[in-house]
Formats: structure tokens, C-alpha cells, sequence
């Protein structure tokens, strides 16, 4: 498992895949982990992420990511897409990024909808995603450029788009 990992060589590993587009596999299941994952997917991404999350925890979308992220958005023609369960505070780092970045829109998924899946993710293009399959827990699968994986993918960005279209804006 990840967590067995020293995070070097987590992070290693992580990168390694990433830069040389090699298919790896992985899993993690606590917000250090996460955070990782979250910001090599905004370092690597050339187009579009995803995240649908519970609460966008701060140990995860923390400084890192913000930077991380930031660095994404500063990119011609990238987008950011995020899809929260609950409130979250006016000064969390997503929030700030959405009032910087034009590219960044934040809609809140309608309580109804939420007792129809129990996962939270996160999509890279269309080649990465880390997924949760419980909202309530960091335990996590995370697949980049593995073709044995990818059609899990599809179905993700396909439950974001309907999730997307009945959300409200986060104002």
C-alpha cells in the first residue's frame, strides 16, 4: 500500500509515471497522500480538472495544492471544474483561486443528489484520476496513462458532466 511507502519514494514513483507518461497504479489513503496526488495532477495536466469532493478538506487543498494549482491556471486554456458537497468558508484556498481565475468555477451538488454515489474524485484530461470510493474516507485509487483503468475514467468525467448541469454555483 502507498502509506507503507516512504512519501520520497511515493512522490518518486508518482512523478516518474507522470513525466514519462507510463501507466501506473497506486493507492493512498490519507490526506498527505491525497495532497500529493492532487498536486502533481494540477502539475501535469494540460487542459481540464475535476474534482467532485465532500468538503475540500484543507489538509489536502492546502498551500501545496493552491500553489500547484495556480501554476495549472496560469497555463493558456485550462479549466477548473470543482463540485462540493457542503459549504466552504469564503477564505478557503479553492474559493480565493475562483475569485482570481476566471477559469475556475465552484458549484455546489444538490443534497438530493448526493444519496445517488458515495465517492468523491478527481480527473486529470484524459489521462488520470484519483478516486475515492467512499466521500467519508481518503482511501483512494490513483491511475495515470493505465489503458486497464482508463474506462473507469470516462464514467467519472461522464457522472461529473450530469452532476455538473443540476449543481448551483457557488456564489
Amino acid at each position: 500500500m502507498a502509506d507503507t511507502l516512504p512519501m520520497y519514494v511515493y512522490v518518486g514513483k508518482l512523478y516518474q509515471a507522470l513525466a514519462k507518461r507510463r501507466p501506473y497504479v497506486t493507492y493512498n489513503r490519507d490526506e498527505s497522500h491525497a495532497g500529493v496526488v492532487v498536486a502533481a495532477g494540477f502539475r501535469y495536466a494540460k487542459e481540464d480538472i475535476e474534482i467532485l469532493s465532500h468538503r475540500l478538506d484543507s489538509d489536502v487543498y492546502g498551500r501545496v495544492v493552491r500553489e500547484a494549482s495556480e501554476t495549472f491556471l496560469e497555463k493558456p486554456g485550462t479549466k477548473l471544474s470543482v463540485l462540493v458537497e457542503t459549504d466552504i468558508d469564503k477564505d478557503h484556498p479553492m474559493r480565493e483561486l475562483s475569485r482570481a481565475y476566471p477559469a475556475v468555477e465552484i458549484r455546489r451538488v444538490p443534497k438530493s443528489l448526493q444519496k445517488l454515489y458515495k465517492c468523491n474524485f478527481m480527473t486529470m484530461d484524459k489521462f488520470g484520476y484519483r478516486f475515492e470510493p467512499d466521500r467519508d474516507s481518503c482511501n483512494a485509487t490513483v491511475v495515470v496513462y493505465d489503458e486497464d483503468h482508463l474506462g473507469l475514467l470516462r464514467v467519472l468525467r461522464q457522472l461529473f458532466a450530469s452532476l455538473r448541469e443540476r449543481s448551483a454555483v457557488l456564489n
